[in-house]
């Protein structure tokens, strides 16, 4: 098996995988072996023609590939591939692992621990993949020297959570003493209709802070709803501290909405909160675009670029609140608080070196209150030609669909698909048979699964593109594509079809 080692003198105390075009010594060495002071051993993966790894080669060739390094003694593997990755330690995504050991989870080879990375030829396009060199290749060096913390661990210091309305108001009396704060809102939804506050979080250092609970799985009466309204719009009023968010615009939208404004049309309420909310305000999503800004893709999220610090601490469930424990997600919004607070120890200094404060003050910060008064204000809209063209647009697609039906080849593929789903129920059933009519089925064309039965098993059209597991591609740009190829490889005259 084709492989090097970065010191011939010295044994291999890690191995790394990386793709077959970057399998090259030097850089290789001083990418990665140079930084963590060890010999690597590192082993070429492998792509079909049409650079892609398949899961179906992955599953044949990694095993291989741990066997090799098993044979010599090597347990600590870096990946610099994401679909290797998640091969290896059957995770759904890679991206929220750089920073973290994980186990291998490969028949036979669970000894092993797996660390993700960034490919290195990844920087010719985009600078910032050195941070994800950086932070997985210090999770490696601890953990062989054996000092390995996951990342985020023991970052809250102090925490407060606060439910009842007297703890609220002496925590916001507390408050008023900082002159710099970091805030964050949690919230139902992300659309102005949905957005009420559930919790919100304070920090006056990185590793402190209080989280209030505004209404999260509580029953409030109307009164109790009120005075806690009129507690946070006091506190925004009166306060003289600096706020610090990451993107400013959502969560000052939710604050002035739900603390300030009577309803949807209180535009007086607005102006005026308006005004309170960014008198003295930064944020630090346009801080971090202006430290870091680049031509390549730049991710501005808050736990991509906090990860070396609170880890990945995103929930699962976050899109449905709900769904949280309440100490969970108090816990949850004031890590934001925290993250929100060392993204900006780590990015203000930087901005101003770069000499990018003038623009910062004069004309990103002054633009929000703008950006934030449209997104209250909303676009006047003509609900009867809205719902006149949505009523269009379903009907087109309801005759559509039902030509669609009404084709043979699809009632012959459906009829087909009745009978095998049959067969295979009652075959498996000891006691009870179901009959045929109860496998009647429709053409979901929402379902990537049928349209690619439909199209490459059932009428046999070629396969043109692949997704990343392998399966026949069905999105529109490959049906386009699939679409384009039989009208020239038959010559058909669009205009009769």
């Amino acid at each position: 098996m084709k492989h090097l080692y970065t010191d011939p003198d010295k044994f291999p105390e890690a191995a790394l995988l990386i793709k077959g075009v970057a399998f090259k010594y030097f850089d290789i060495k001083k990418h990665y072996a140079d930084s963590l002071n060890i010999c690597l051993k590192a082993l070429p993966l492998e792509y079909n023609s049409l650079n892609k790894a398949p899961a179906k080669m992955i599953k044949e060739v990694l095993p291989a590939i741990l066997a090799n390094l098993d044979a010599e003694g090597i347990t600590t593997v870096i990946i610099a591939d994401t679909a290797y990755f998640k091969a290896a330690t059957r995770q759904s995504k890679a991206e929220p692992h750089y920073g973290y050991k994980m186990p291998c989870t490969v028949a036979g080879y669970e000894h092993m621990c797996v660390f993700l990375t960034a490919n290195y030829q990844g920087l010719f396009y985009n600078p910032r993949i050195q941070e994800k060199i950086d932070l997985s290749l210090s999770a490696v060096a601890t953990h062989l020297d054996g000092s390995y913390q996951k990342p985020g661990q023991n970052i809250i210091h102090s925490s407060t959570y606060v439910t009842d309305l007297s703890e609220i108001e002496e925590t916001l009396k507390m408050l008023k003493k900082h002159t710099f704060l970091t805030c964050d809102v949690e919230t139902y939804g992300l659309s102005i209709d949905k957005s009420r506050i559930a919790t919100i979080a304070f920090a006056w250092n990185q590793h402190e802070g209080v989280c209030i609970n505004i209404n999260h799985h509580l029953t409030r009466t109307f009164e109790e709803d009120a005075a806690i309204k009129k507690m946070l719009r006091d506190y925004f009023i009166t306060s003289n501290a600096t706020h610090i968010y990451h993107n400013a615009t959502f969560d000052i939208r939710c604050i002035i909405y739900d603390f300030f404004m009577k309803d949807s049309t209180d535009f007086v309420g607005m102006i005026d909160a308006l005004d309170v909310m960014y008198e003295k305000v930064h944020d630090t999503k346009l801080i971090t675009y202006l430290a870091t800004n680049n031509t390549a893709e730049n991710k501005l999220s808050l736990k991509d670029n906090s990860i070396e610090f609170a880890g990945n601490y995103a929930q699962e469930d976050i899109k449905d609140i709900n769904l949280i424990r309440t100490v969970i997600l108090m816990e949850y919004n004031l890590t934001d608080c925290l993250s929100t607070c060392y993204l900006f120890n780590k990015y203000y200094d930087k901005m101003v070196a770069d000499d990018q404060l003038d623009i910062y003050n004069n004309i990103f910060i002054r633009s929000l209150k703008n950006i934030t008064q449209m997104e209250l204000t909303g676009m006047p809209m003509d609900m009867g030609a809205i719902i006149k063209v949505s009523d269009d647009l379903k009907q087109i697609m309801k005759e559509r669909t039902d030509s669609l039906m009404n084709e043979e080849l699809v009632k012959d593929y459906l009829w087909l698909e009745q009978k095998k789903a049959f067969i295979i129920k009652n075959t498996l059933l000891k006691k009870n048979f179901k009959p045929l009519d109860d496998f009647k089925s429709v053409l979901n064309t929402s379902s990537p699964k049928q349209i690619g039965n439909l199209l490459y098993e059932f009428l046999g059209l070629p396969v043109l593109d692949t997704t990343d597991t392998g399966r026949p591609a069905t999105g529109k740009k490959s049906i386009k594509k699939l679409y384009d190829s039989l009208i020239t490889k038959f010559k058909i005259n669009e205009d009769e079809l």
